[in-house]
C-alpha cells in the first residue's frame, strides 16, 4: 500500500506516522500487560509448583528432635497431631502460619513455635525457574512415651 506513494508524499508520511504511533501504543499495552502479569505471579502463593520447597532435613526428624511437650498436655495425657499450614517464601523463610487442626493444651502454640523455627532452613520452591511462595502443610505429632 505504501509503495503507491512517494516517500516525499505528505499522505504517505502521514500514514507511516499513524501506523508507527499505533504500533508504539500496541507495544506499550503489551508491555504493560506483561508487567502486570509478572507482578501478579510474584504476589501469588502457589499450592504446587514445578520444584517444591525442600527442607534441609526431614521435617518429622526436625519436629521430633526439637519438640518440647507442653506441660498442660503432659498432665492431661493429650496425644495426637497438630496440622499447620504455612508459606515458604522466595528466600526460604516461613510466614502466614495457620493451625488447621489443633489439640489445645499448649500443643498448637508448640507446633507454631516449631514451624517458626524452620524459617530460613528451606530451599524455596520454583516455578519456571523463579523462586516463588508456596503453601506447605505439616503434621506435628505429639505422642507420650
Amino acid at each position: 500500500m505504501l509503495s503507491l506513494f512517494s516517500s516525499k508524499d505528505p499522505r504517505a508520511l502521514k500514514i507511516i506516522t499513524e501506523l508507527t504511533k499505533e504500533n508504539e501504543l500496541e507495544n506499550e499495552a503489551v508491555e504493560k500487560e506483561r508487567k502486570k502479569k509478572a507482578e501478579k505471579e510474584k504476589m501469588a502463593i502457589y499450592n504446587y509448583v514445578e520444584q517444591m520447597p525442600m527442607f534441609i532435613d526431614r521435617p518429622d526428624n526436625f519436629f521430633k528432635s526439637n519438640l518440647r511437650y507442653p506441660k498442660e498436655a503432659l498432665e492431661s495425657k493429650i496425644e495426637g497431631g497438630v496440622i499447620a499450614k504455612y508459606v515458604v517464601n522466595e528466600d526460604g523463610s516461613i510466614s502466614d502460619i495457620t493451625i488447621v487442626r489443633g489439640l489445645g493444651s499448649g500443643c498448637d502454640e508448640e507446633a507454631t513455635r516449631l514451624v517458626k523455627a524452620m524459617s530460613g532452613k528451606w530451599t524455596p520452591g520454583k516455578q519456571n525457574g523463579v523462586a516463588v511462595k508456596v503453601y506447605m502443610t505439616s503434621c506435628i505429632l505429639f505422642t507420650l512415651e
